[in-house]
């Protein structure tokens, strides 16, 4: 099982579209 990322900090930028996917997450998460 090889890791999507190549680390944490490319994990947490998503790309350059962390805040767009956190926001999503989070107005998913939030309602529970």
């Amino acid at each position: 099982m090889s890791p999507a990322f190549s680390s944490w900090s490319d994990f947490f930028a998503m790309g350059g579209y962390a805040f767009f996917v956190w926001l999503a997450v989070a107005m998913t998460v939030a309602p529970l």
